[in-house]
């Protein structure tokens, strides 16, 4: 699964303190931990390894977009928003 080349950078976690959090509101900032928080316990279930930056892939973030819209039906803005909290946060 994680094969091609990895996106690069710290922890999500590690940088969304970084970028402009003072420009958002609390419930904003809760809603990106929320995202991270979910991405990382859904990357560690779907691969068996722990969340490393260096081991996601753009693989990754196709299979993780087909995940929460077939499997749990988000809507496809908060699919994307969540994505956007990702790519964000990994640089």
């Amino acid at each position: 699964m994680r094969k091609e080349s990895s996106l690069h950078g710290e922890s999500p976690r590690r940088t969304l303190p970084r970028r402009r959090l003072s420009e958002r509101t609390p419930a904003t900032i809760k809603n990106y931990r929320g995202d991270l928080d979910a991405f990382a316990a859904w990357f560690t279930a779907t691969g068996g390894d722990d969340l490393e930056p260096e081991k996601i892939t753009p693989t990754d973030l196709r299979e993780l977009k087909s995940y929460r819209q077939e499997e749990r039906n988000l809507w496809p803005t908060s699919v994307n928003r969540k994505l956007a909290t990702l790519k964000s946060s990994l640089g």
